[in-house]
């Protein structure tokens, strides 16, 4: 089936690891050209977008960029600009934590998380939103949330919950705003996903979590890569404002 993603270009942040990977390479695949933004090292991006190049034969560049400042996320667009010509697809996989209870948590690490998650939500959906206003021909946005921003957490992640509920929020208002324009704003909810971020603890508790996702096991990146696409494809051109769960079952609304 054509997904009508074959020419376009996607920005996809956090392109270069875990979720973020599956996506690139599935993009790639459907013919759609890529630019990886990560703040990750250079020279494991660029050989990673290089592979995709190759393998897929589309081409897939690497630029590296905080999305927390707003210079770096210029920078960053401009370069999918220089290279592609523009871009059609705008997806945040990004995300950053760490770990205190709110006694604990510090400002510093506060004002990080929120930066990164929420902040550069913003900054990278303002940026979108100006770039398809201009082309007048719409676009996608994909933001990640957690399920965290609507059970909260008890371990240590106040901030993490806090920023991932602030998604949505903003999610949603970007896609009232800007419907009238055809861009889709949506945001993804993952459940456990078997990332290098999450390795470890899924090793340790695995029969756990296998026990209490109702499909009966721990999702790999590219069961939600299928989802992330599926939104920025023609297939999900209907659709806009909504949080799409990717959970195995364990979130339920």
């Amino acid at each position: 089936m054509d997904l009508g993603l074959k020419g376009k270009t996607a920005i996809v942040i956090g392109g270069s690891t875990g979720i973020g990977r599956a996506v690139t390479e599935m993009l790639a695949e459907e013919g759609c050209n890529v630019a990886i933004c990560d703040i990750e090292p250079r020279e494991a991006a660029e050989a990673f977008a290089r592979s995709v190049t190759i393998s897929s034969g589309t081409e897939c560049i690497a630029v590296y960029a905080d999305i927390s400042a707003e210079e770096d996320v210029a920078l960053m667009e401009q370069a999918a600009i220089d290279e592609f010509g523009g871009y059609d697809i705008m997806i945040n996989c990004a995300a950053a934590t760490t770990t205190a209870m709110i006694e604990d948590l510090e400002l510093k690490d506060w004002e990080r998380v929120i930066g990164v998650n929420l902040t550069g939500a913003y900054l990278i959906s303002k940026a979108a939103i100006r770039h398809f206003m201009e082309k007048g021909a719409g676009g996608r946005i994909i933001n990640f949330t957690s399920q965290s921003a609507f059970r909260g957490t008890k371990s240590g992640h106040a901030h993490y919950a806090a920023s991932k509920a602030g998604v949505v929020g903003l999610t949603r208002t970007l896609a009232l705003e800007t419907a009238k324009h055809g861009i889709c704003v949506n945001v993804v909810s993952p459940g456990i996903v078997n990332t290098a971020m999450m390795e470890e603890r899924i090793n340790s508790r695995r029969e756990q979590y296998e026990a209490e996702i109702p499909l009966g096991y721990v999702a790999e990146p590219k069961d939600v890569a299928y989802a992330v696409v599926f939104l920025a494809s023609d297939m999900g051109k209907y659709i806009t404002g909504a949080t799409l769960d990717v959970s195995g079952g364990i979130m339920l609304r």
